[in-house]
């Protein structure tokens, strides 16, 4: 996509929605933890015997909780910084618009860095926005 000069509105589309989901999964791993619980029931008794009609030994440690790996800062940190660095597309009738994509792109600049303060990227793109001011 990066290496095309003009890329198609549909191809900009498609990159910029799997950012965009991207993004919002690894934020909502990040910040909505859930338990996994199992979904069949235990079959061992608490005497660690089988119980009565159960031919298959069931490993116990399958069937505890367990909590998923947790998402590294700097994975969300490379998402946000990623969809700040995508091209928005402009529309010259509206400016209010353009600004406020702007405003979304500085905002995914700050979310990236308070992340991951070394992401090269956001950086690169904070050093940026600061030239054009």
């Amino acid at each position: 996509y990066t290496s095309l000069e003009e890329p198609p509105a549909s191809s900009r589309a498609i990159v910029c929605s799997a950012a965009e989901k991207a993004s919002a999964l690894l934020l909502d791993q990040a910040t909505n933890i859930r338990m996994i619980a199992p979904r069949r029931p235990i079959t061992n008794t608490s005497e660690g015997k089988l119980a009565a009609g159960s031919s298959v030994e069931h490993d116990l440690s399958m069937h505890k909780n367990v909590v998923p790996k947790v998402v590294d800062a700097d994975i969300v940190s490379e998402s946000f910084a990623l969809k700040a660095w995508l091209p928005v597309e402009e529309k010259e009738e509206d400016s209010e618009c353009a600004s406020a994509s702007e405003v979304a792109s500085v905002i995914n600049i700050h979310r990236a860095l308070l992340l991951d303060p070394e992401n090269l990227l956001a950086r690169g793109l904070l050093h940026g926005a600061r030239k054009e001011r």
